[in-house]
C-alpha cells in the first residue's frame, strides 16, 4: 500500500537557508517541492508556518535575457548555453538535484518555466513545476497564486506561508536572502523507497 502524502511530508525541526538546504540534500535528505507544499497547504496538512520549499529558482532581472552567468546575493550560476538569450523565464530545480559549492550553484535535472511572471500579481501555476507562470488570473480564482518577486536577478528557493488566511496562504515569494532561515518540509525517503 502506497504511503499518503501526510506520511511522506514532515516538518524539519531545524531551519534552513538555501545553502544549508542544498548541503542537507547532499546528505540524502529530500525536501518538498513548491507544488507539494502548496498541495499540503490546500489539504490542511500544513498550517501556521512560513515554509522554504526545496524548489530552487534561477531567473534573470525583469526583461533581461539570460547571459553566461546569473549572480544574485552571493550566489552564481553558469547558464547552459541553450538558454542564453532567453528572456523572462526561470530555471527550476527540485531537491535534491542541486548543490552549492563556494557560492557556485550546480544543478542536475531541471525544468524551465518559459513564461515566468515579470511583476508581482495573481497567476496560473505551471502544472509540471508548481511555479507561477505569466498567465494573469483574478485573485478570486482558487487556482491563482500570488507571486511576490523582485525586479532583480534571483537565485533561491520559494517560500510559502501556510497561514490559515485563504488569501495569504496562496502567496509564493522569491527574493529572500540565501541565508534567511525558514523551516522546510522533508520527504520521508525511507517511506518513498518502500512504496
Amino acid at each position: 500500500m502506497a504511503a499518503t502524502r501526510t506520511q511522506r511530508l514532515a516538518f524539519t525541526r531545524e531551519e534552513f537557508g538555501v545553502q544549508e538546504l542544498a548541503a542537507a540534500a547532499r546528505k540524502g535528505r529530500i525536501f518538498a517541492s513548491i507544488g507539494e507544499i502548496d498541495a499540503a497547504i490546500r489539504s490542511g496538512e500544513l498550517r501556521g508556518e512560513v515554509v522554504r520549499a526545496g524548489t530552487l529558482y534561477i531567473h534573470e532581472a525583469k526583461d533581461h535575457s539570460f547571459k553566461e552567468v546569473v549572480e544574485a546575493r552571493g550566489l552564481r550560476f553558469f547558464v547552459p548555453e541553450l538558454f542564453r538569450g532567453e528572456k523572462n523565464c526561470a530555471i527550476v530545480v527540485h531537491s535534491p538535484f542541486y548543490a552549492i559549492d563556494n557560492g557556485i550553484v550546480k544543478i542536475g535535472e531541471f525544468q524551465v518555466v518559459r513564461q515566468f511572471p515579470r511583476t508581482i500579481g495573481w497567476y496560473a501555476v505551471d502544472p509540471q513545476t508548481g511555479v507561477p507562470m505569466d498567465i494573469p488570473l483574478n485573485g478570486s480564482d482558487e487556482s491563482a497564486r500570488y507571486l511576490v518577486r523582485t525586479n532583480n536577478a534571483g537565485i533561491g528557493t520559494f517560500v510559502m506561508n501556510s497561514n490559515p488566511d485563504p488569501v495569504v496562504s496562496r502567496h509564493i515569494r522569491t527574493g529572500f536572502y540565501p541565508e534567511d532561515s525558514f523551516r522546510s518540509v522533508e520527504i520521508d525517503v525511507a517511506q518513498l523507497r518502500r512504496d
